[in-house]
């Protein structure tokens, strides 16, 4: 697993493959960029359900100003943004997501969802918290990475891509 893009293309990223921590596939990973475009440029970004951090740090890699990365297990994520040694631009935290969406006094430009794929529960649960609890800005972005047999439902969804067996489901939250 590597970054693709930006100013640490090219390095490697440590991961564990397993049911619960998977990481994102270069290919869908491009086709999720290609999609937010520049949007990375300049915005606080919160990597949910982090794992290797991949996203959070791609985003990064892109331009974002700031990224905060939430998992239970953080030994991957420290260790991979070590290898980038960018930890200026990072907050890392060990905590479940939802209590992390309760207790945040901040608003995100970008919010990457991509819990364990063998807890359905945690994706509809996740956005219901993240609206409820306000953290992300007008004009901000969910991207979601799900099996295809989870429906994500939200009336700001903008975008679904399918590959084989995942979906990115892209939420726009426009000014209202």
């Amino acid at each position: 697993m590597r970054i693709i893009a930006g100013k640490y293309k090219g390095r490697t990223l440590d991961y564990k493959g397993s049911k619960d921590c998977r990481p994102t596939k270069d290919r869908i990973k491009e086709a999720l960029f290609s999609v937010l475009n520049d949007r990375c440029e300049g915005a606080t970004c919160l990597d949910l359900f982090a794992g290797s951090g991949s996203l959070g740090l791609e985003a990064l890699s892109r331009g974002a100003e700031y990224v905060e990365f939430v998992d239970l297990d953080i030994d991957l994520v420290s260790k991979n943004i070590k290898r980038i040694k960018d930890e200026l631009s990072v907050d890392v935290h060990k905590c479940e997501a939802s209590r992390f969406i309760e207790k945040s006094k901040k608003k995100y430009d970008i919010i990457f969802l991509d819990p364990p794929w063998t807890k359905e529960d945690f994706f509809s649960s996740s956005l219901k918290a993240i609206f409820e609890f306000d953290i992300l800005k007008k004009d901000g972005w969910i991207i979601c990475e799900h099996p295809v047999r989870v429906d994500v439902k939200s009336c700001f969804i903008k975008k679904q891509k399918k590959y084989k067996d995942t979906v990115l489901t892209f939420i726009y939250r426009g000014n209202e």
